[in-house]
């Protein structure tokens, strides 16, 4: 039986978007590991929009001359199609014997779509359960319906990675302050709630509108409207001269992009762990994540000269899929923690994501599967 799904070729978003039949695998030719899942909702994220814009005007993903070298992986014709969405949350229709899933299981995950084109932007989908196949799936905690839990998997993973990368930093400091740039952003919001319920002390940055959010909502102990200062990396280094007097060093994790806080001739030196989800860049329509360091000469200096202890220790991180932290995220966070912005039919996928491109989302757009 025929079934739905979005897919794009070459041209960059949004004229490379378009929706596709195709025929399910039968339950039959699975393989032991594999499942069937019937979607219910699926969310987007940034990095949709960054991967079809990576073929603009080219099959291959990767920069000239790397598109000739890399050739056998660049993605094939001008008219592949390419599977597109990260995050989902469904019912199992069909599993393998050794897929740890049964039928009737309401699960939810991630796929790395960008990497392996199993996208979840479709109404039936195949995964292979296998560890190493860049997926993550976790049965659906049964208080969350399935539009809270496809809001999940990619920003909790990725701020669990992000966590994970400073955790040894903020633990040895007296002080246990971490700074979170961009902390209303749907990684931001989870690297907060994270810090917090290990009893780390926060400091965000936000714009405006979202300052009572992050304070009252997500317990941020200090918040920097960016948009009514004229220094952002000046007010962190101001508001932390407490800890930095004390010989604590100061760790941040990014995710906005840039490098105010790393230039700044006060704060830079201060900056003992920098870890990045987006790098130097600030566009959100292009790739960012430890693909642009070949982009960004700057980076990989940084990322050198801090390897041998010659500056911050940095690192611009992708997440890791790692189906224990989805359970943990089930176990953590209530349905009223999960931060929707708002929900679209299945055939309203381009207009979601030019509005989730124009940057004025708080929280998760997730599309019902019909």
């Amino acid at each position: 039986m025929s079934s739905k799904k979005w897919t794009y070729t070459t041209g960059g978003f949004p004229q490379c978007l378009h929706q596709t039949t195709f025929d399910p695998p039968a339950a039959s030719d699975l393989n032991a590991t594999q499942i069937q899942v019937r979607t219910k909702a699926f969310a987007i994220n940034p990095v949709d929009v960054q991967a079809m814009n990576l073929y603009k005007t080219s099959s291959s993903p990767y920069p000239w001359p790397l598109s000739l070298l890399l050739a056998g992986s660049s993605g094939g014709s001008e008219n592949q199609e390419h599977e597109t969405c990260c995050d989902f949350s469904g019912t199992v229709t069909h599993a393998g014997s050794n897929a740890g899933f049964a039928p009737g299981d309401e699960v939810f995950g991630f796929t790395m779509a960008p990497m392996n084109s199993l996208g979840t932007a479709g109404q039936v989908l195949t995964f292979d359960t296998a560890s190493a196949s860049g997926v993550a799936i976790a049965k659906k905690p049964s208080n969350w319906d399935h539009t809270h839990a496809a809001a999940i998997p990619l920003v909790w993973l990725t701020a669990r990675t992000s966590i994970e990368a400073v955790h040894s930093y903020v633990e040895q400091s007296k002080e246990k302050w971490l700074v979170v740039l961009g902390g209303s952003s749907s990684t931001g919001m989870y690297t907060v709630r994270i810090a917090k319920s290990r009893g780390w002390r926060v400091l965000s940055t936000c714009s405006t509108r979202n300052v009572d959010f992050v304070r009252n909502q997500l317990r941020a102990d200090e918040v920097i409207d960016y948009t009514a200062v004229s220094s952002v990396s000046g007010e962190i280094f101001r508001k932390l001269q407490d800890p930095i007097q004390k010989g604590d060093g100061v760790v941040i994790v990014d995710c906005v992009g840039g490098t105010e806080c790393l230039d700044d001739k006060d704060l830079g030196g201060k900056i003992t762990r920098y870890i990045t989800i987006v790098g130097d860049k600030t566009d959100r329509s292009s790739m960012g994540g430890p693909a642009i360091y070949a982009n960004y000469p700057r980076m990989l200096v940084r990322w050198g000269l801090g390897r041998v202890g010659l500056g911050v220790s940095y690192d611009c991180v992708i997440l890791e899929a790692r189906k224990e932290w989805l359970d943990e995220a089930g176990q953590t966070l209530g349905k009223d923690e999960v931060t929707i912005d708002s929900t679209f039919a299945f055939d309203e996928l381009p207009k979601a994501l030019e509005k989730m491109v124009e940057g004025k989302v708080r929280g998760k757009l997730v599309g019902i599967s019909s």
